[in-house]
Order: structure tokens, then sequence, then C-alpha cells
């Protein structure tokens, strides 16, 4: 629930620049008191913002201020017609907007002023230091390590405009909650260069100097990005001039490609920003140029000036925006060959291995070949070796009980192909499932059986839900490139691991 404030409102600062005065005024003091012409303590006039030519900043904090509707979130919509739509979530959590709106004049006949409201956020990364510009290839060694892709933070710039058409004045309210070097820049790239007579006539002289801003903000942001790429780019070369096995981290290549979808999203919309800023000023200048009697309304050198700037920046977005293009397209191929050199690797294993079985399986028909030709006479040399058969005194003799041998023999070869026969089945491998990495163990299944017996000779009858959980999708983890196989099911039916999950 919002709160009154009005003894503890959020202190706001501000800075005022009248045209023609190069001493800037600049104080802090409640948002409710904005709107009231005051003398600071340094003796500094303030004068009520839109009272003379200049520019008026105001820099607020925004959570603080939207959870004081009552108070001074009233006197800011109420100085400075901020729109309802602006406070909502649906703005809070955009990704970038632009608004305008001419507001009218006593007579409520022709333009008395303007207002508009713009929001622009880059991905920002931190700068790689000496010892973190390799690029690790192998698996993560300690998780809470920072990494330079892990360094980042979202730059927002959300601003407020207010224009005063008969005192050419401008307030800019810029919403904030971060101290540093970003908001110097850009408070200072309004007011340095003083703005001139001719830019404070129009409404949109501030956007230029803050798309420039931007500008250097995403142009850090895509060749940032562009280096994290070349540097897997790097290592990979490396690793093929050394004739190592691959081994990629796709953790590493999943953040980079996420860091450059970000950066691509934030390019599109800030263009398609700057594009709206364009067709709105335009628009404005024309209706202008008709309510001052031109039948061609012709834009003034300082409107015309800032239109080019805008230009400029548009065009800027858009190439950054195809290098941010082109980055998603090297990162994908990167992962994509990564995959594959994994791939041929491990078909070149399985070629060797098959080159090795083919080695053992000669060596062993080689063997098969000497048994066969030394087991004729070995039987020979058996059966004439047995007591059934006697040769003292020159005589030869076979005993009256040789007939036992051949039964026995018989029923023993009748007995050993009848095992094989019936319990081949039984140890025979199991069908190949293509889903499982690691499948039951015989001997694993009887051990689940057996406790399944207990469980209903208990009383419980039928399986356990761990029981069939195991049985369906128990997985015995192997190791692969470092890493451990987790089971792969969901909701308690087995699937395909995925090419990230194999390797």
């Amino acid at each position: 629930m919002a709160t009154v404030c009005t003894n503890e409102c959020p202190q706001v600062k501000i800075q005022q620049l009248q045209h023609g005065n190069t001493n800037l005024t600049e104080f802090e003091t409640s948002a409710l008191n904005i709107g009231t012409a005051m003398t600071t303590e340094s003796g500094a006039e303030y004068h009520i913002p839109g009272a003379k030519a200049g520019v008026t900043l105001i820099i607020v904090n925004p959570e603080k201020v939207r959870e004081c509707a009552d108070g001074c979130r009233e006197a800011l919509t109420s100085n400075f017609a901020i729109p309802k739509v602006w406070w909502e979530d649906c703005c809070k959590r955009a990704n970038g907007y632009f608004g305008f709106e001419e507001l009218p004049d006593a007579d409520d006949k022709k333009i008395g002023g303007a207002k508009s409201w713009a929001f622009f956020q880059v991905k920002s990364f931190g700068q790689p230091t000496p010892q973190t510009t390799q690029v690790p290839t192998q698996p993560d060694a300690s998780p809470g390590e920072k990494k330079p892709e892990d360094e980042y933070e979202w730059n927002k710039l959300n601003t407020f405009s207010r224009w005063y058409k008969e005192t050419n004045h401008t307030v800019v309210l810029l919403f904030t909650q971060k101290e540093g070097r970003l908001k110097s820049e850009f408070q200072s790239c309004l007011q340095d260069p003083p703005p001139t007579l001719g830019e404070l006539q129009d409404p949109f002289w501030i956007y230029p100097r803050l798309a420039n801003e931007i500008i250097q903000l995403e142009n850090s942001s895509v060749w940032r990005t562009r280096d994290m790429i070349r540097d897997v780019e790097k290592a990979r070369e490396k690793a093929e001039k050394q004739f190592e096995a691959a081994n990629p981290n796709y953790s590493h290549l999943h953040k980079i490609a996420r860091h450059v979808v970000h950066v691509s999203e934030t390019l599109k919309v800030g263009a398609v920003t700057l594009d709206s800023m364009r067709s709105h000023q335009e628009e404005f200048l024309r209706i202008l140029g008709q309510e001052a009697g031109e039948k061609e309304p012709t834009a003034p050198i300082a409107s015309r000036k800032i239109r080019s700037g805008l230009a400029f920046a548009h065009h800027m977005l858009v190439s950054y925006l195809h290098r941010s293009e082109a980055n998603t397209a090297r990162i994908q191929s990167e992962t994509t060959l990564a995959f594959n050199k994994v791939s041929q690797e491990d078909s070149n294993i399985s070629v060797q291995i098959a080159d090795h079985t083919r080695t053992d399986s000669k060596a062993m028909r080689t063997i098969a070949l000497v048994t066969m030709l030394f087991l004729p006479a070995t039987f020979v040399s058996a059966i004439f070796s047995m007591s059934f058969f006697n040769s003292e005194g020159g005589v030869w003799k076979v005993s009256d009980k040789f007939w036992i041998y051949w039964v026995v023999a018989f029923l023993v070869t009748v007995a050993t192909f009848a095992g094989w026969y019936f319990g081949e089945p039984y140890f025979a491998p199991k069908k190949i499932n293509p889903a499982v990495r690691h499948q039951l163990s015989r001997r694993e299944e009887h051990e689940l059986a057996k406790q399944e017996k207990k469980e209903k000779k208990k009383g419980k009858g039928g399986r356990t839900p761990q029981l069939e959980t195991q049985t369906e999708t128990q997985l015995v983890a192997p190791k692969a490139n470092g890493h451990e196989l987790r089971d792969m099911s969901q909701n308690g039916v087995v699937r395909r691991p995925t090419a990230g999950e194999m390797v």
C-alpha cells in the first residue's frame, strides 16, 4: 500500500541552468518543493520550472518515488503531467519505449508545450583482467569463481521531459538508482555544452545527446561479446595446433550466446525507439509550422541538426545490430563445430576400437585353427590312453565294458546341449534401449523382484512408487568428460539424452 511521505519524502537532486548564464544552480530538496521558487544555501536563485529559458535536470530515485504514491509521486505527476501509465508495471518491466504528447496552450487551440518519456537499457560487461583472458575449455573447477562472462550489469536510461513553449524551458527527470560514472555522464551531456536558444525551442534536443551516450555503451557491449567469442576461437585453434582432443565447455558457450542475444535485443529496441523519436519530431515540426502560418513548413536549423543527430544515432545502432547478429552467427557456428568435433573424435575412437577388435578376432581365428588341428589327435590319444584298451603281450584287447564310455559321453553331451538351449534366453543380453545410458542388470532386477515380494508379504501390495521409478528410469551415471551423467528422466518417462547432456 502506498504511503504518504510528506515529512520523509526522498530527496531529489536539482540542477538548473538558465540560458545566457553559465552558473549552475545545484541543490537537493524534497520532491514536494520542486514547484516552489527558492534561494539555495549558496545564494543561487532557483526558479520555478518553466519560468525562464533554460534547462532543469531533476535526478530521482524511481523505487522510492513509486512507494510514495500520495506524496512526492503525486507532486511529480501534477507538476509535469506525467501519464498514469508511466508508473505502471508494463513500463517498469519494458525493454524500451518512447512516448510523446503535445500539450495545449491556455486557449486550448495551439501547442503550448510537450511532454515525452523514453527508456533505454544496455547490457554492459566488465573488462577482463590479464588473469581472466584465457577462456576455459574444461568444465568449471570451482562453481563459485567469477569469470569474465559472469561480470555484467544492466545500465538503464529512464527519462521524462516537460517542454514549455512560451519560455523555451525544458525539465528533464532522470530516474536512476545507481551512483557512478554513467550517471554523471548522462548529467553532463545535457549541460556540456549548454543548449542554444534554437535547441531549447525544440523539445527533442535532449535525445541526440542521450543517444550518443547509449551508442558508447552499445559499442562497448558489442565488442566485448565479440572478444569473448574470439577468445573461444583462439582456444580452439591453439588446441588444434597442439593436436589436443576437443573438450569444449558448453556452459561457457551458452553464456556467451545468451549475452549476444541480449545485446541484439537491446539494439533492436533502441533502433525502434530512435525511429519513433524521428517520426514524432517530424510530425511535431509540421504541426508547429502550420500553426505559424507557413504553407510549406521549414524546420529551423537547430531542429534539422537535432533530426540529423537522431538519424545518425539510429544508423549507428543498426550498424551495431548487424555486428551483433554476426556475433550470434559466429557463436552458433563455434558451438556447432565444437559438437561436431567431439562427435568426429568419438567416431575416430570407435573406428580404432573396431580395428583392435578385428585384430583380436583374427588372433582368435588363428587360435581356433590351431585347436582344430590338434583336437582330433588329442581325442584319439585320450581314447587309446584309457584302461579300456590293453596291448600287453603284443595283442590289442578291448574291454567288454567299453560301451559304458559311449553311454556316459552321449548323456553328458545331451545334457550340455539341453542346458545351453533352455538357458540361452536367460543369459542372452537384453535388448538395447537407446534412450537409456545404462540399464539394470539381471542381478539388479532380481534384487528388485525380491524387494517387491517382501512388500507384498507386508500387505502393501504392488510396487512402491520408488521401486517403479528405479525399475523404469534408474540410470547408473558413468563418467564422461569429467561430468557425472545424472538421471535423465522427467516425470517418470525415460527420454533420450540431449547432445549437451551426453558430452
